[in-house]
């Protein structure tokens, strides 16, 4: 596995802007600093995003670099982590013309890192199952398995087998078949088919594309099958020990064994910051806390639910206000910004 890590380390040196902590956090400070000056001369809504985008930018992949790098996987758990609370109000912020199921990839990652916490806010159970969207049987089946519903769980199966009898990818059927085999405790399928899915990560691109937003990290996405980490411990929290024990890790390069060393040494805790701003920025220290990021709420056009994206953004604000962080007034339908406190 060194020569893996050392490759992924060549990668990140490659494609990643940065490189360094301390640099990011600069980096960071500065975009703070650009968000100050364009909040007064642009729309609100348009240049937080844009900061929530810069922020995210290269951060995951700064972890799993100095975890590569370092030989400590506390590193990429907290990447992990803090990159995908960014991710996920980065991605609820942007219309995707589905319903809850747009979370899929923000949930998955969050189970890579452990971070159960946040799946309450971008996987309602009380949403009930997902209707709109290209994988909604896969979002439902991981919310059910998450929730022990087996009632649930079966029914999603069905979906998933109706799914899986039209033409699809082999990710999509690794992937499909990976959830069933979870619900029917085959342990055997289910280190197969989660062989299968780091085999066929290193040959798609809308997964990287939808982890990062972006197409600059195709290259390095393939690298590290965060997927298939996910996915992993979705295991780990829905068998049982003794079950658990008995799946296979895949043997792969993109999967990263001494990750899944360090989880099982620390009972797949939930990871943490990888950058404290505690001390330097208020809005990028709390922007991530749990109160702050708000639960997604669903709205309905033409028979159809949609993510409220305009709902969360509010939500967001308005929770930022709360907690004295950010001063702003409304005028009409607009945001407009006063301070930061």
């Amino acid at each position: 596995m060194v020569n893996n890590l050392e490759n992924t380390c060549t990668l990140c040196e490659e494609y990643l802007a940065v490189l360094d902590i301390k640099q990011k956090q600069q980096l960071c400070q500065k975009n703070f600093c650009e968000l100050q000056t364009d909040l007064r001369e642009y729309k609100m809504t348009n240049v937080i995003r844009y900061f929530i985008r810069k922020v995210h930018e290269g951060l995951i992949f700064l972890g799993i670099y100095l975890s590569c790098k370092e030989n400590d996987m506390t590193y990429m758990h907290n990447s992990i982590f803090q990159g995908n609370r960014f991710g996920t109000i980065r991605s609820n912020c942007l219309q995707g013309g589905v319903d809850q199921a747009d979370n899929l990839t923000n949930i998955i990652l969050a189970l890579a890192s452990n971070d159960i916490e946040i799946l309450d806010k971008i996987m309602p159970y009380h949403l009930g199952f997902s209707t709109n969207g290209f994988l909604h049987a896969h979002y439902n089946m991981i919310m059910s398995l998450m929730n022990k519903d087996i009632e649930n769980a079966n029914r999603a199966k069905n979906q998933l087998e109706k799914f899986m009898s039209k033409k699809r990818s082999k990710l999509e059927l690794s992937f499909s078949r990976y959830l069933v085999s979870l619900i029917e405790r085959d342990l055997n399928k289910i280190s197969i088919y989660l062989q299968e899915i780091c085999v066929y990560l290193t040959r798609t691109d809308w997964v990287q594309h939808a982890i990062f937003l972006s197409v600059s990290y195709n290259k390095l996405g393939h690298s590290v099958a965060l997927f298939a980490h996910g996915l992993y411990h979705l295991a780990y929290f829905y068998l049982t020990p003794e079950e658990f024990s008995k799946i296979e890790m895949p043997e792969h390069k993109s999967f990263i064994k001494e990750y899944e060393y360090y989880n099982h040494k620390n009972g797949f805790c939930s990871g943490k910051t990888l950058i404290d701003f505690t001390n330097e920025n208020k809005l990028l220290s709390r922007l991530i806390d749990i109160d702050i990021i708000p639960e997604i709420t669903l709205k309905e056009e033409s028979n159809k639910r949609y993510l409220n994206v305009e709902e969360f953004e509010k939500k967001l604000l308005y929770n930022l206000r709360d907690a004295g962080i950010i001063s702003f007034e409304m005028e009409g339908e607009e945001y407009v910004f006063k301070s930061f406190k």
